[in-house]
């Protein structure tokens, strides 16, 4: 760090203390209070209820679609990297990563994207038979 000079010192040394004493003498002014209301936010409709309930009954099958969507991520993402890539790889059930090759991964992804589909496909065959 490069040291100030003596006029450089001089001129903070001045503005420092032109502030204190600026704010020192300066008397604060009090603010008017005013009555704060709460935000009651957006107010749903009666029959919005009943639709909700409808949509959630229809896409009961549909829990594995936000998995299916993030393992497609995770795939394309894996594509593209460049080839001999080392990648960190989670294991089950715990929060420990190990470094691992690509292609493993890669293979990986691809197992666990086609069990998501095969259980998402068997879930809607289900609800369709049900319907």
């Amino acid at each position: 760090m490069k040291a100030r000079s003596i006029t450089q010192q001089g001129r903070l040394d001045t503005f420092f203390s032109i502030s204190r004493t600026v704010t020192t003498t300066t008397p604060a002014a009090k603010k008017t209070e005013t009555a704060v209301t709460p935000n009651k936010g957006l107010k749903r409709k009666a029959g919005a209820t009943t639709d909700a309930k409808a949509k959630g009954k229809a896409a009961g099958g549909s829990a594995k679609k936000p998995k299916i969507k993030a393992t497609n991520v995770l795939r394309h993402e894996l594509e593209t990297l460049k080839p001999g890539r080392k990648v960190y790889i989670q294991q089950p059930g715990s929060l420990v990563f190990f470094k691992g090759d690509k292609d493993t991964a890669l293979k990986n992804c691809h197992e666990t994207l086609k069990s998501l589909q095969r259980e998402n496909q068997q879930v809607e065959s289900k609800m369709d038979q049900t319907s």
